[in-house]
């Protein structure tokens, strides 16, 4: 598939679909060739597509690795915590600590659930503080993004260290 860009502005039809821009479907081959593969692009704020050859090589670039590996999940990890239910945590504080793989805890505000303290929280979940604790709305990209940051700020900062993440 050649390679087109452009930004465009479209509406929804009544059955929930949206047409492609002329110009892009003048580069979709004829036939059983025009499948197109459209998705939240992962860094902008918009839709991105590509076509079948570019999936099979996306595809074979990933069996590479082995899918539910020791090593593969090892990378570090993100605890998505409900202050109604803290002791559902424990476990995965727990593994992650034994582990020695850099986490945080994303503490989720869910609506009516009750709101605590960072300090409350670290004390309820025995939460060690070289550990970071974050607030975060899980609905929201922006927030689940910066989870993810400070994910990979803190990793590469136990990475540095040359020590596992601290136990609680």
């Amino acid at each position: 598939m050649a390679l087109f860009t452009g930004t465009y502005e479209n509406k929804i039809d009544r059955k929930g679909r949206v047409s492609l821009p002329a110009p892009f479907r003048a580069q979709l081959p004829e036939g059983d060739g025009r499948l197109v593969y459209v998705y939240r692009s992962p860094s902008l704020p918009a839709l991105e597509a590509c076509d079948q050859s570019f999936m099979d090589r996306l595809a074979e670039s990933l069996e590479q690795f082995e899918m539910f590996s020791e090593s593969e999940s090892d990378l570090g990890a993100v605890i998505l915590a409900d202050t109604r239910e803290l002791n559902a945590c424990f476990p995965a504080v727990d593994y992650f600590e034994r582990r020695g793989t850099p986490f945080v805890v994303a503490v989720n505000y869910f609506d009516g659930a009750p709101r605590y303290r960072q300090e409350e929280i670290r004390r309820a979940l025995d939460l060690d503080h070289g550990i970071p604790l974050i607030f975060c709305d899980a609905r929201q990209h922006g927030s689940c993004r910066d989870a993810l940051v400070t994910l990979a700020d803190h990793a590469i900062s136990v990475a540095g260290a040359g020590s596992p993440a601290p136990a609680g």
